[in-house]
This record gives C-alpha cells, sequence and structure tokens, in this order.
C-alpha cells in the first residue's frame, strides 16, 4: 500500500507542476498578446506617419516646381526688358545723331 500511495503522491506533485507550468504558459501567451497587440498599434502610428510625411513631400515638391516655373517666367521677362533697353538705347543713340545733324 505504501507504493501506491507514494505513486499517488507523487503524481499530485506532478500534477501541481503542470498546473503551474500550465499557468506560465497562460501568462507568457497573454505577455505575447499584450505585445503583439501594442506593435500593431505601433506600427499603425508609423504607417500614419509616413503617410503624412510622403503627403508633405509631394506638397513641397508641387511647391518648388511652381516656384521654378516663376522663376523661369521672371527670367524670361527680364530678357525682354534687356532685350528692350538695348533697343531703346539704340534708338537713343540713333535720335541722338539725328538731332545732331539738326544742330551742324
Amino acid at each position: 500500500m505504501s507504493e501506491l500511495h507514494v505513486a499517488f503522491e507523487d503524481l499530485a506533485k506532478a500534477q501541481a507542476v503542470l498546473a503551474d507550468a500550465a499557468d506560465s504558459i497562460v501568462d507568457i501567451t497573454e505577455s505575447n498578446s499584450a505585445g503583439a497587440e501594442q506593435m500593431a498599434a505601433q506600427t499603425t502610428q508609423v504607417a500614419g506617419a509616413v503617410s503624412s510625411i510622403a503627403s508633405i513631400i509631394e506638397e513641397t515638391a508641387a511647391s518648388a516646381e511652381e516656384v521654378s516655373a516663376s522663376a523661369e517666367e521672371q527670367h524670361a521677362a527680364i530678357e525682354e526688358v534687356a532685350t528692350s533697353a538695348r533697343t531703346l538705347a539704340r534708338l537713343a543713340e540713333d535720335l541722338n545723331s539725328m538731332v545732331g545733324g539738326f544742330k551742324a
């Protein structure tokens, strides 16, 4: 009978160890689940931030294109003014020559 009693005690101890192990597994699983949920939330936040940055970059690129186009237009206008100024200078020289012919 004592062997049977020892076997039952060993079985009870093994059952307690298994119960502790099962509790530990449940705790680890819950911890991993919480960590996975937190990582998923952070991933969503990062994705949102990256999307916002991409939008800002697109807007900045569009603005840079507009500034570039405006600069080109201003350069063309300045060239026209310079050409007109050279033409006016030549006309002024011609006029001075003609007026000088009347004075002489």
